[in-house]
């Protein structure tokens, strides 16, 4: 390694030295909050029991897992089941610089690796400067990342939660360089995985991989000095320019934070955050439809903007589970008035009057007729549904920033219904865990989190 010739060094340097200033600390108790409901969601489900059966049964102490009191695993299996459950349902939070979902994967992360002299207000200045890493990370790679099947939550995800693990556990500049050059070696996820259990599995990956790169750095196996610059660098390898990704990089660390500027959207159902405008616009024509035959309708026109649809690979979907990545099947429920819920996105068959009626909605793309309003990088959600009927005539419904958008956030009515749905009749308890969280010791709401079930 180069000194100063080294993005890689360049870029740790600048994570691990830049001041969270203590509104940026507080405003980070929102996302806390989500990913602790977000996982206590999932905590009984079937597949995140057999996962954690098979990290118990491997053996280990130091770690923990929300909602499993008497659970004993190893941190970094801690980490692994952490991710996978937080993200098994697909109601945790989704950044769009991202593109993906970063809580589900450094929060977990953070969960394992902190140390027992960490101070709340510690644990969440970390998490807020790996949230920032990984979005100047997805900035850095090419527009067409997505496009061509990866998914950032994986492939930038490790990285970022390694330098999240990095800051809060006192690595130094060079074990963090080192460390992150191991957690490269595994960072993967790919879009093709949506609608199947590998795509929460695949958070728990990252969560892990984050976990294992700095223990195995601090045990001094060698990695290459600047993973992410170079001609076979990370960046590299991805198509990005290192030209360009320095200064994406760089400029600023510290004083603009992805978390504030650009904030998280917050979702109330178990499906895709693309799906939120198409559902939404398809709620509000639910009464023109209520009173009659789905045969009434002829078909459905589903016009969003190119490329905002991408994660919704499946048309009609066999499971409730790729139902949660289908906007035909999101856009007829939403018509039917059915409920968004594991009955009809969870793993069972999906349901058959809905998959009908998707069968007759038909997507359109059409491009912005003027520049966007939200802040670059963030992507136009406008959505359009159009129910054409046999008899003549349509009726149409046109969101423009749905509800849950950083533009657009929840109100406390749907995150306290979100939160009573997780923790039952302990929802103010946890929410009270939350907000005192940056004054106490994380031993201490470690101690209150381990033994907190709904």
């Amino acid at each position: 390694m180069t000194g100063n010739a080294s993005l890689t060094r360049d870029f740790v340097a600048a994570a691990l030295a830049a001041p969270v200033p203590p509104d940026v600390v507080t405003a980070s108790l929102s996302p806390l909050e989500d990913l602790l409901v977000s996982s206590l969601m999932a905590a009984g489900a079937g597949p995140v029991r057999r996962l954690l059966g098979w990290c118990v049964a491997e053996g280990g102490a130091g770690g923990w897992l929300l909602g499993h009191p008497g659970a004993e695993l190893s941190r970094s299996r801690a980490a692994l089941a952490g991710g996978f459950q937080a993200h098994l349902l697909d109601v945790d939070d989704v950044s769009d610089p991202v593109r993906g979902h970063p809580s589900a994967v450094i929060l977990p992360a953070l969960f394992a690796l902190a140390p027992a002299e960490a101070s709340g207000d510690e644990v969440l200045a970390a998490y807020v400067v790996g949230l920032e890493a990984m979005a100047r990370l997805a900035r850095a790679l090419p527009a067409d990342h997505y496009g061509r099947g990866w998914h950032q939550t994986g492939t930038v995800g490790a990285l970022a939660a390694t330098l999240a693990g990095a800051r809060l556990t006192g690595a130094g500049v060079e074990a963090a360089v080192a460390a992150l050059a191991i957690a490269a070696q595994s960072s993967a996820a790919l879009r093709v995985q949506f609608g199947t259990e590998t795509k929460p599995l695949a958070v728990g990956l990252a969560a892990q991989s984050a976990v294992d790169a700095l223990a195995w750095a601090g045990l001094g196996i060698t990695a290459a000095g600047d993973v992410l610059g170079g001609r076979a660098g990370f960046l590299a390898v991805h198509g990005a320019e290192a030209g360009r990704a320095r200064p994406i990089l760089l400029d600023d660390f510290g004083s603009r934070w992805s978390l504030v500027a650009d904030g998280l959207w917050v979702k109330t159902g178990p499906f895709c955050s693309a799906g939120i405008a198409p559902v939404q616009a398809a709620q509000r024509l639910a009464p023109a439809l209520a009173g009659r035959s789905a045969d009434a309708v002829a078909r459905v026109l589903l016009r969003v903007r190119p490329g905002a649809d991408q994660a919704l690979i499946h048309r009609l979907p066999a499971t409730g589970e790729q139902g949660r990545f289908s906007a035909e099947y999101l856009v007829a429920l939403g018509l039917l008035g059915r409920r968004l819920d594991l009955a009809t996105l969870g793993p069972g068959p999906a349901d058959p009057d809905a998959v009908a009626l998707a069968a007759r909605v038909v997507r359109e793309h059409l491009p912005a007729q003027r520049p966007p309003s939200a802040a670059p990088g963030v992507r136009d959600r406008w959505t359009e549904v159009v129910v054409e009927w046999r008899d003549g005539g349509a009726d149409r419904a046109v969101v423009e920033i749905p509800e849950g958008a950083p533009r657009r956030p929840l109100g406390e009515a749907s995150r306290a219904a979100k939160r009573t749905a997780a923790a039952g009749a302990r929802a103010g308890e946890l929410r009270d865990i939350v907000a005192e969280t940056p004054d106490l010791p994380w031993t201490r709401t470690v101690a209150r989190l381990r033994g907190f079930t709904p």
